[in-house]
């Protein structure tokens, strides 16, 4: 989701990798006489195959890394050249909720912010009011539904980064 974002939004190539193909098939993730900037990205800033990733990436391809997590002292930031912390994601759930959201949000800003598109940046700053008044609209409707006995199961559909 944020590659094809980023992408979309700056121009850039950008195209997201599971973290073990970098030091497994290298050559596959990496073409030659290509330019990379890695961006890791880790709720906790602990997760081993993204942290081996970057160390693999760092040392043998001399890469710049942005790092994004909600962990400001963990190992993954420590080692990043640029981070974006979001502090408020962190959560102690297996299921990331708010983490994933923070995280991505800090991945849009990114991309607002390499594309110089102000336009872009001023949506996403608007989006807490927005949300309070999304959550104010339909709060009641959604409790609802979910309260509703006849429905077990719930499926959400969506395409390609929305």
């Amino acid at each position: 989701m944020a590659s094809s974002i980023f992408q979309t939004i700056t121009g850039i190539s950008a195209r997201a990798v599971p973290s073990s193909e970098i030091f497994i098939f290298d050559k596959v993730v990496f073409a030659r006489d290509r330019r990379y900037k890695l961006v890791s990205i880790s709720r906790s800033g602990t997760t081993t195959e993204v942290i081996i990733a970057r160390n693999f990436a760092k040392e043998k391809y001399g890469l710049k890394e942005l790092v994004i997590t909600c962990y400001p002292d963990s190992e993954l930031a420590e080692g990043g050249d640029v981070k974006l912390i979001a502090e408020k994601g962190q959560e102690k759930s297996v299921v990331m909720t708010k983490a994933l959201t923070s995280m991505l949000l800090l991945a849009q800003l990114s991309a607002a912010i390499v594309s110089e598109d102000k336009g872009y940046r001023k949506e996403l700053e608007a989006l807490p009011e927005k949300g309070e008044e999304v959550i104010k609209n339909f709060q009641g409707q959604v409790k609802s539904l979910g309260e509703d006995k006849r429905y077990d199961k719930f499926v959400f559909l969506g395409g390609g980064p929305y």
